[in-house]
Parts: structure tokens; C-alpha cells; sequence
């Protein structure tokens, strides 16, 4: 039988639970310009297992910026560096049946609060170009 898994991200003195749709957590490192990574608890066994601190992978929905060996690359990386990397930011899943992509990465919508607004960045991305030419899936 399948253990049941579910991510928990720290957020000050309190815990989020992302199979709740929502977490806020701080981005630990930005891989490429539309992927990052923060730092989580996966619980593994239900209320009742055991917790374990790992580095995990965020994907951002509807979003496909150039891979490693194409134009733009760093460009892109460089973008989303500046604008999440080491900061918190509130992390959405919009699909629920579909949470993870085929690297096991979740598939999200990122919101870097800003003063008195929320700066929803999967927009700003789609808004430079780099939009996934079908629904982004893995």
C-alpha cells in the first residue's frame, strides 16, 4: 500500500501544508528560469509517520523558459534569480489532480509578496515571452 506523502514547508513559528493548495516557504535556489528549489518537510505515513527535511523541486505552471544549451538561458535564470531567489514566496497549486511532473517536481503558481500586493511571477514570465506552448505537465 502507498504511503501517503504530503509536503510541509516552515513558515515561522507555524506549518503550512501544501496539499492544502497553498504554502508560503523561502526559495533556496533558482536551477533555470522556470524551476526552483526550498527547502520542505515530507511527511511520510499519514499524521502518524515520520518527517524528513529535503531540498524539493517547485516547476511554475504554464511557463517554458529556453533550456541550458539555448538562447536566452541565463537571461531567463538571471530574471527569476533577481526576482525570488533567497526570498519568501506564497507557492499555489491550480491542479489538483495533476501535482507533480515527470522529475516529481510540483507544478505551481508563484506570488512574491510585494509591499501591500502579491506579483503573480508566472505572469511576469509569460508576459517576457516565455510561455509554455501547451499546458506544462512534465
Amino acid at each position: 500500500m502507498k504511503q501517503a506523502v504530503k509536503i510541509i514547508a516552515f513558515v515561522g513559528l507555524m506549518w503550512t501544508s501544501l496539499a492544502g493548495a497553498e504554502c508560503t516557504l523561502t526559495v533556496e535556489r533558482v536551477v533555470d528560469g522556470d524551476t526552483f528549489q526550498a527547502l520542505a518537510m515530507t511527511v511520510i505515513g499519514g499524521s502518524e509517520g515520520h518527517y524528513v527535511w529535503e531540498m524539493t523541486g517547485f516547476r511554475l505552471l504554464r511557463v517554458n523558459t529556453p533550456g541550458r544549451a539555448e538562447r536566452d538561458y541565463l537571461r531567463a535564470k538571471d530574471y527569476l534569480q533577481k526576482r525570488i531567489e533567497g526570498k519568501k514566496v506564497e507557492i499555489r497549486l491550480v491542479d489538483k489532480e495533476k501535482k507533480r511532473d515527470s522529475f516529481g517536481r510540483f507544478l505551481v503558481e508563484v506570488f512574491l509578496c510585494e509591499g501591500t500586493g502579491k506579483a503573480n511571477i508566472n505572469d511576469e514570465l509569460r508576459a517576457r515571452g516565455w510561455r509554455a506552448k501547451k499546458q506544462y505537465g512534465g
